[in-house]
Parts: structure tokens; sequence; C-alpha cells
């Protein structure tokens, strides 16, 4: 499960499925249900990497409600809450979002457990935005990084919450400071080796510039290439837009040519600078 969780961060998909997969084998010979919170919750990240939120949900789910029902009163323990709450915001399940944050928020409180108390604000913030609510929105990233400042590690969490924050103020024509966060999110995300994160951020700071990688490209390969850069396999990508794989293979070679890259990780990297 370590692996599982650890690949999932890297956004290395093939790993992390297949570590997932031998826990749960191991642990289903013991009968523990372990692997159902940790397998889980790192098949959950897994699939918010890949911008997956409705797949996201439905592994994150066992994991949440395993945990809750067993009496677990420290959120540290609930480590899958963050990506539950996101996914089901991400969904439009505001409200399973909102009474599991306040579930969380009233014990992350009383324990005074700052990394929750992060991770809550910047969900709140997420849900505020997704009902239109900018005052709050913007407040509740404020204290999602006072929050943070207080943790001195999990940069990953900090990296997604900066992330999370770009893209809210983003959505509300705040560029300047929505370029600032982003730029600090993708810093960390480089720096932690996480790929698909790195590639998110950047494809989010690309928006937020207003400048484009793909230029060129008809809108079906400007797809394509963004669904390889998000970690998709052909196979994925046919499924994805409706078409059959040797069709996403012609697209992909248009984008090779046009963008001068002879890989996919080439790809990858043109579309990040």
């Amino acid at each position: 499960m370590a692996r599982a969780a650890l690949f999932a961060h890297f956004g290395d998909e093939r790993r992390t499925r297949r570590a997932a997969a031998e826990a749960f084998a191991l642990d289903d010979a013991r009968d523990s249900r372990f692997a159902v919170r940790l397998g889980s919750w790192a098949l959950s990240l897994l699939e918010l990497s890949l911008d997956r939120p409705a797949a996201a949900l439905e592994h994150v789910r066992p994991a949440t409600a395993e945990v809750r029902a067993s009496g677990v009163e420290e959120p540290a323990l609930v480590n899958s809450f963050p990506i539950h709450a996101e996914a089901a915001i991400a969904c439009g399940e505001l409200e399973e979002a909102r009474e599991l944050l306040d579930w969380i928020e009233e014990r992350a409180v009383r324990l005074d457990r700052e990394w929750a108390l992060a991770c809550v604000a910047r969900c709140r913030g997420l849900l505020a935005a997704a009902r239109g609510d900018e005052a709050a929105a913007v407040a509740a990233f404020e204290r999602a990084l006072a929050e943070h400042a207080r943790v001195q590690y999990r940069r990953f969490d900090l990296a997604h919450t900066l992330l999370a924050q770009g893209e809210t103020l983003r959505r509300f024509k705040k560029k300047r400071a929505a370029r600032e966060a982003m730029e600090a999110a993708t810093a960390i995300f480089d720096e932690l080796g996480a790929e698909l994160w790195s590639a998110k951020a950047r494809r989010e700071l690309a928006r937020v510039s207003g400048r484009t990688r793909a230029a060129g490209l008809t809108e079906t390969e400007r797809r394509v290439a963004e669904l390889v850069a998000a970690g998709r396999s052909n196979n994925e990508i046919a499924g994805e837009l409706f078409v059959t794989v040797r069709t996403v293979e012609t697209h992909l070679t248009h984008v090779y040519a046009k963008l001068g890259v002879h890989s996919r990780t080439e790809l990858v990297s043109r579309l990040a600078t």
C-alpha cells in the first residue's frame, strides 16, 4: 500500500494500479479491511490526478465510510477526506462534501490538527466557488494557507491548495493572483516529481496567461494532446472521444509532426513549457 500511495503521488498510473491490486489480494487473505482504506485512497488520488472525479469518488467513498464506521476521531487517520470532498464537489455532490467537511472540521478544531484544518479550508474554498460565492472562497483559501504555514510538511497538499486557489481566482477573473498561486504550485510539484500535477498546474497557468502551447493544432488534435499530457492511454482517449484507437494514433502522429516532437514524454514537456 505504501508503494501504491507513493506512485499515486508521482502520477505513475501503471505502478499505482499494480501495487494496489497486490495489496488488495494480500488483504483479502487476511480480511483486515486495511487495503480498503489505504488502497482506495491511493486509487482515488490517482483518478483525481487524471481528472476523473467520478472514478475518484467511486473509489474513495468506501475508504471514508470504513474509517468513520470504525469510530475513529483522529482526522489524520481519515486521510481520504480531502480527495473525497474535492471529487464530490467536482461531481456536483455538494451536500455530500459539506456533510463530510463538517464532520472532519469538528474533530480537527477540537484536536487542533493543522493539516486537516488546511485541507478542510481548501475544500471549503472549492465548495464556495462551486456555489458562486467569491468572498467565501477567497477567505477559505486564505485560511487554508495560514494552516499550511503551521504544518511544515505535506508539501504536496500545500501545492494542491495553491493550485485550487489559482483555479478559483482565475474563475473570478483575478488573473495576477491566480498566476502567482499557480506558479508556486508548479514549483512545488516539480520539486516533488509529481508529474501529473505539474502538467495540470502548467495547463491551468497557460489558461490564465492566455498563452497556448498547441498553436496550429485542430481542436481534436489539441484535445488528444491534452489527454496524452494528462496520462491517458490511446485506448482511454479513444473511449473518451468516441473514436477508434487508429483515429487517435493518426491524430497523435499529426500532433507530433506539427509540434516537432517524437514521443509522449516530449509532447508533455512541450505542452508544459
